[in-house]
């Protein structure tokens, strides 16, 4: 280390002449390294950040859990609504696929004929497949008829014109029995349609995985 020797004088007095009021400067120490620091010495400490990632997990939806209220018609038609074009007869009757109750749907002759029921439906999961399915029957199988339910992200049809009658079926019967959810919610629609008298029972709705 190099030690140097400086001297604080006061400006008012001769460098060489001290009196009363110029007392004999006193030494003031000042220590200077011998080696100039390294640029390392001078700079803080560098720090790394680790940067960590998580993965996302994939959306998933609990399986046998009915996104459709009221989907067996139990309680009427609440949370359903249901509107006509031409004569057509709708209800709740008490008879049902696996309950006391299904919805039923009635139309006569002279012209192109057609109901819908509908419902919104939430608590959907983005990207996740869902199953889409319900119970029908009809009584008339000599007539262009059929039943088209549909979603927001796509349509399902049965064809209800089939030498079946009477019996229960599961529909969709030809598309539409899975959709990939595009949305948290949408509306879901199901139309009869029917150029002849047809009358149409529903039961057992349901959305989930």
């Amino acid at each position: 280390m190099l030690l140097l020797e400086h001297y604080a004088v006061n400006p008012d007095c001769d460098r060489n002449i001290y009196n009363d009021h110029c007392e004999t400067p006193s030494p003031m120490h000042i220590t200077l390294p011998c080696k100039p620091l390294t640029l390392s010495q001078l700079s803080t400490a560098a720090t790394t950040d680790t940067i960590t990632s998580t993965a996302i997990p994939a959306p998933t939806c609990t399986p046998g859990v009915n996104l459709i209220a009221n989907p067996g018609f139990e309680s009427g038609l609440d949370s359903w609504y249901e509107y006509d074009y031409g004569n057509v007869v709708s209800g709740v009757q008490n008879t049902g696929y696996n309950s006391g109750h299904s919805f039923i749907l009635y139309t006569d002759a002279g012209g192109y004929k057609m109901g819908f029921l509908t419902q919104e439906i939430t608590g959907l999961i983005p990207g996740v497949t869902y199953t889409f399915s319900y119970e029908y029957q009809y009584e008339n199988p000599n007539v262009g008829s059929s039943i088209q339910c549909s979603f927001d992200t796509g349509p399902s049809e049965s064809i209800t014109n089939a030498y079946t009658t009477g019996t229960w079926l599961a529909g969709p019967s030809d598309y539409g029995g899975t959709f990939v959810a595009g949305g948290t919610g949408g509306t879901l629609s199901c139309g009869f349609f029917s150029s002849s008298p047809q009358t149409w029972y529903l039961d057992d709705l349901f959305i989930g995985c």
